[in-house]
């Protein structure tokens, strides 16, 4: 009999393509949803409402479930408190509750927001470096993280810190593709970065199901090669069949207070801040490269897609 995976936030972006993955591998796949699981649409999965605050509804949600896979975060929010309540109280809300419930595994999503840009004079980021989160949303993830502590001992947890994750159905490719399009860019100042496709996320996520040998340990997962913000963008043009636009950089005080001024003009506008200050100093902090080196250990993974291809799949329609 197939056992089952709740997934929260499994109506996003990388949790479709986590809910995709599992199902071609033989689990029963529970997403949980706080909107009516009537208007979504019927991909195989079931669907179950769920308040992250209420611990009664999140009993019900995990309920019989063998694995959960806690995606749900903010990347985006007004405040440190805003962060926290998202990132950290939900995480612990779940954690409080598995406890009582004792899936065999639980598969935290994390950011490398929370080991925060590479120390100065490394190459990339690795596990045994102490973490130092730059910004509000890479500290509310760590402490997200640390919520993992509620877990019964028996549960075997494992914790990913993914850089950029990318392909199709991600919100942002739309307006990237846009700009790359309109033949100009703001940009930050010059730095290099790590990328994972994300089906290559999702396959992570099926193996830290399937692979007990997998516990206790935190990964950083993504592409072995690095990239600059410059290399990122040609790809991006030559997948939309552009020449690569002109980007205009701004120094690190520019950065941020366009970061400032973005924020508050949402906030009059009653929208979400998709860039603001917090962002702006994760944008003017140097690099944020990571070494899967562990985890290509412990799980046996190899392959990642490489970014011209990634980047070619996820904008060549666009």
């Amino acid at each position: 009999m197939a056992k089952t995976v709740l997934i929260t936030g499994g109506t996003g972006f990388i949790g479709g393509a986590a809910a995709a993955r599992f199902l071609s591998d033989g689990w029963n796949v529970r997403i949980l949803t706080r909107r009516n699981p009537f208007e979504l649409k019927n991909s195989g999965a079931e669907f179950v409402r769920a308040d992250y605050s209420d611990p009664a509804s999140l009993s019900k949600a995990v309920s019989g479930c063998s694995a959960v896979v806690h995606l749900a975060g903010a990347l985006f929010a007004w405040s440190r408190e805003e962060f926290d309540k998202a990132n950290a109280a939900v995480t612990a809300n779940l954690a409080a509750v598995c406890a009582e419930s004792k899936p065999e595994v639980f598969v935290h999503v994390s950011s490398l927001a929370a080991g925060g840009p590479v120390p100065a004079g490394q190459n990339r980021r690795d596990e045994t470096m102490p973490d130092a989160p730059v910004s509000n949303y890479g500290a509310s993830k760590l402490s997200g993280e640390k919520e993992l502590s509620r877990l019964h001992p028996e549960t075997r947890r494992v914790i990913f810190r993914p850089p950029i994750v990318y392909g199709k159905g991600d919100p942002a490719t739309a307006t990237l593709a846009r700009w790359v399009k309109r033949g100009l860019m703001v940009c930050p100042p010059e730095a290099f970065f790590s990328f994972i496709y994300v089906e290559d996320f999702a396959r992570c996520l099926g193996l830290a199901l399937s692979n007990p040998a997998i516990a206790g340990k935190t990964y950083y997962v993504c592409e072995e090669k690095t990239y600059s913000w410059t290399q990122f963008i040609r790809s991006v043009a030559e997948a939309c069949g552009r020449r690569p636009p002109l980007l205009l950089r701004l120094r690190p005080f520019e950065m941020k207070a366009a970061g400032w001024i973005y924020q508050r003009a949402a906030r009059l506008a009653g929208d979400s801040p998709l860039f603001n200050d917090d962002k702006a100093r994760e944008a003017c902090a140097g690099d944020w490269t990571a070494n899967p080196s562990r985890w290509m250990k412990d799980s046996g993974q190899s392959e990642w897609t490489p970014l011209c291809r990634g980047v070619k799949k996820t904008f060549s329609e666009l």
